[in-house]
């Protein structure tokens, strides 16, 4: 009797190591560090049942998880939360499945399963890269925040097969939450925010960090997208005065050195999907001990958005945030009118070139990269030619060397373009070699 009671504890035992073999702490150990060091390509195969697999497809706009397996690197994790993410072209033309369409998927570890991470990392994003004919321009993107003093997500690449179909090459970003906290602010981190002005209903809702009074709906853009659960009302409450003493020109409350690194990088590469940018969108507001510091996100999208056309070499320094007298983004025009707050930004503009562009640093990177992913460009979802990527790669250089060139004119002739009529294209670079737009 005692040897059956033996064996059914060591049973019971062993399940319970099998249902939670998949449950972390937030140390990683290093596996993190090592998995996500851009000198392989991850492995990634995930799998639905058929019922999963017909709820995920049949709206894509609803964007809901569903219950799959997930393996990476021959690490199975069972019952991860996948939806369908972002408003990339495909959800521009439909909503419903296609076998040839290359789907973005946001990948949650800890949705149906309590504790349940990747070494750590409860959710991680696969972009498709199907507007970025290089397939590296957020890895790139990410690298020159990180070299400049930017606090960012982990990422790498990873090819990714869904129900045994290979749909190749993906970029892999850490989702900001809990263990982006922990890591870069320790255990006693503060209030994480993901503002979208693009968000239905929300326009002008606070997203451009605007103070328009102290009532929390006018800030709905901000306050329906905090992502810290311990976030009260009072810390609200400290944001809303935070963004009142930005409005009347005192960045006491701003992590200045941060957020100048912040806007040179954005303004070389010219991100026009950011905070910075037109949608104001794509970036997480962090607050603490009443400072304030932007991290970016989701960077895919730059050289190639439609209002700048063929301007992206002289792209000004300085742009104009004025809508009927006055400025939509009080955070930037303060740097912008302080002379002192200017004159740090335009420094820091030159030490991204310096640091990054001059010193061959982000061309070795470019050359790094295609070497490890070029076998992987040559797949049917993709929709252009080993050709094409390699071409883009050469245009993407060029972009680089140019920008360069463009912006250190712009800060030591003060000819800062603001209208269109400034701009000048007499280069031999091109977007469309770079980006594929929607329909093209």
């Amino acid at each position: 009797m005692k040897k059956i009671i033996y064996i059914l504890l060591l049973l019971s035992f062993s399940l319970f190591l099998f249902l939670n073999q998949n449950k972390e702490t937030n140390i990683d150990n290093g596996v993190l560090s090592t998995t996500f060091n851009k000198e392989e390509i991850l492995n990634i195969k995930i799998s639905f049942d058929e019922d999963n697999y017909v709820k995920l497809y049949g709206d894509v706009s609803l964007e809901e998880y569903v219950s799959a397996t997930v393996i990476i690197n021959d690490e199975i994790y069972y019952n991860v939360g996948v939806r369908t993410k972002g408003q990339d072209e495909y959800k521009a033309t439909t909503t419903t499945y296609n076998p040839n369409y290359k789907w973005s998927y946001r990948v949650k570890f800890d949705k149906f399963v309590e504790g349940q991470t990747y070494h750590g990392l409860t959710d991680i994003a696969l972009n498709n890269n199907v507007t970025d004919i290089t397939n590296i321009k957020e890895v790139i993107a990410y690298d020159m925040f990180s070299k400049n003093g930017v606090k960012t997500p982990y990422n790498t690449f990873g090819n990714v097969v869904i129900n045994n179909q290979n749909f190749g090459l993906y970029t892999v970003v850490e989702v900001i939450k809990e263990p982006f906290l922990v890591r870069y602010y320790g255990e006693d981190y503060g209030n994480l925010y993901k503002p979208d002005n693009s968000v239905t209903g929300k326009q002008y809702k606070g997203a451009s960090l605007k103070f328009k009074g102290y009532d929390t709906k006018l800030y709905s853009a901000i306050f329906d997208r905090t992502e810290t659960i311990k976030t009260n009302d009072q810390d609200n409450i400290t944001l809303m005065n935070i963004l009142d003493n930005i409005n009347n020109g005192n960045m006491d409350n701003v992590n200045i050195d941060s957020f100048l690194n912040y806007m040179a990088v954005s303004n070389v590469l010219v991100l026009t999907d950011t905070y910075l940018g037109i949608l104001t969108q794509n970036y997480y507001l962090y607050e603490n001990d009443k400072i304030i510091e932007i991290i970016p996100f989701d960077l895919n999208i730059y050289i190639n958005h439609p209002s700048i056309r063929d301007n992206y070499l002289n792209y000004p320094i300085k742009l104009d945030y004025f809508q009927d007298g006055e400025c939509v983004k009080p955070i930037v025009c303060n740097v912008y009118e302080d002379e002192q707050l200017y004159s740090l930004y335009k420094k820091k503009l030159i030490q991204v070139i310096e640091t990054n562009i001059n010193n061959g640093y982000i061309i070795s990177q470019i050359d790094k990269y295609d070497q490890l992913i070029e076998s992987n460009i040559d797949n049917e979802y993709n929709r252009y030619s080993y050709e094409e990527y390699k071409t883009s790669l050469k245009h993407f250089k060029l972009f680089f060397k140019e920008r360069s060139t463009y912006i250190t004119k712009q800060i030591y002739s003060n000819n800062i373009p603001i209208d269109e009529k400034d701009y000048t294209a007499d280069s031999s670079f091109d977007n469309k070699y770079v980006v594929r737009e929607v329909g093209r």
